[in-house]
C-alpha cells in the first residue's frame, strides 16, 4: 500500500469529534489507474487501541482521472494523543491477502482491504497516479467538498523541513562553524528550521568524508559524525571523535570533503 501519516496533535485539535459516530472526516483524492475495479483505502490509528477503517471505491474507466470522496465517521474507541507522534496513517491498498481483509465501512482491529480488492500488482504494466489528496473535517460529497487549498512553494517547503532537511552533498560544501572540544573531538552546531522532533542523521559517510578548516588553509579530516545528546528539534549538535591534532577551544568551519559525502536530518513519522 501507499500511505501518508498525520501527526496525532493535528487530528486531535482539528475540530473532528472523533469519538462520535455522528461526526465525520472526509477523505478525497484524484486517481488514475490502468486497471479498473474495486480498490480500498484505509485509516489506521496509532494511539490507544489501534483501529482501522476500510472503505471501497471503484475505478470505473482505465487511464482516466476520477475523483473519490469518502466520509468516515468517528468511533468511541479512537484515541489521539496531543503530541507530534504518529496519529493516523492514510493508506491506499493495491493488493491484499485474505488474512488482512475485512468489512467495508467499519472500524476494526485489522483490515487493509475487503475481499473485493483488485490485485493491482498482478502485472508490472499496471500504472496508477494519485493526487489532490484532501482530509477535511465534516461530511462532504463531491458537490459540497471545499476547494483544494493550494500552498505557495515557500509555505510548502517550510512544512517539508519539519520532517526532513538537506544540509550538504558533494565535495567542499560548508556545514557550519566548528571547534575543537578536545585534541581529538570536533563539534559542529546547526541552527535549523524547527523540526517535528529531535532528528536523526541521514547521510552517506566514509573515511575522510568530512573536514575542519581554519586560518591559513590548514585542514583536518574526519571519518564520522554523531548527533549530540543535547540536541533539540531546532538546534543540532554534531560531533566527531575521529579527528587528531586539534587545539582545544579553537574555532574553525566544518565542510564536506568527498564527492560522495551527503548530510541530511530526518524527523519523519
Amino acid at each position: 500500500y501507499t500511505a501518508q501519516t498525520v501527526e496525532a496533535q493535528v487530528i486531535r485539535n482539528s475540530g473532528w469529534d472523533y469519538t462520535s459516530s455522528s461526526s465525520y472526516i472526509t477523505l478525497s483524492f484524484q486517481i488514475r489507474s490502468s486497471k479498473t475495479g474495486t480498490y480500498c483505502v484505509f485509516l489506521y490509528t496509532n494511539d490507544g487501541s489501534a483501529k482501522m477503517y476500510t472503505a471501497e471505491y471503484t475505478v470505473s474507466s482505465a487511464d482516466t482521472w476520477e475523483q473519490k470522496v469518502i466520509a468516515i465517521p468517528g468511533n468511541s474507541n479512537l484515541t489521539f494523543n496531543n503530541d507530534s507522534g504518529n496519529g493516523v496513517q492514510i493508506g491506499w491498498t493495491w493488493a491484499c491477502g485474505t488474512d488482512r481483509d475485512g468489512t467495508a465501512e467499519t472500524w476494526s482491529d485489522l483490515a487493509f482491504a475487503t475481499s473485493n480488492q483488485v490485485n493491482f500488482l498482478d502485472s508490472t504494466s499496471n500504472v496508477a497516479y494519485l493526487t489532490g489528496v484532501q482530509l477535511e473535517v465534516g461530511q462532504y460529497t463531491s458537490s459540497t467538498l471545499p476547494a483544494f487549498q493550494h500552498e505557495s512553494f515557500g509555505d510548502n517547503l517550510l512544512r517539508c523541513k519539519r520532517y526532513y532537511q538537506h544540509i550538504v552533498d558533494g565535495n567542499h560544501k560548508l556545514i557550519s562553524y566548528a571547534h575543537w572540544a578536545s585534541g581529538s573531538q570536533v563539534t559542529f552546531i546547526l541552527n535549523t528550521t524547527e523540526m517535528r522532533d529531535v532528528p536523526t542523521l541521514d547521510y552517506d559517510n566514509g573515511n575522510d568524508y568530512w573536514g575542519i578548516g581554519g586560518a591559513g588553509g590548514s585542514t583536518n579530516t574526519l571519518d564520522n559524525l554523531i548527533i549530540d545528546g543535547y540536541s533539540t528539534n531546532k538546534c543540532i549538535g554534531l560531533y566527531s571523535t575521529s579527528g587528531a591534532g586539534g587545539t582545544t577551544g579553537y574555532a574553525y568551519y566544518g565542510f564536506s570533503d568527498n564527492a560522495s559525502a551527503r548530510l541530511a536530518l530526518t524527523s519523519e513519522l
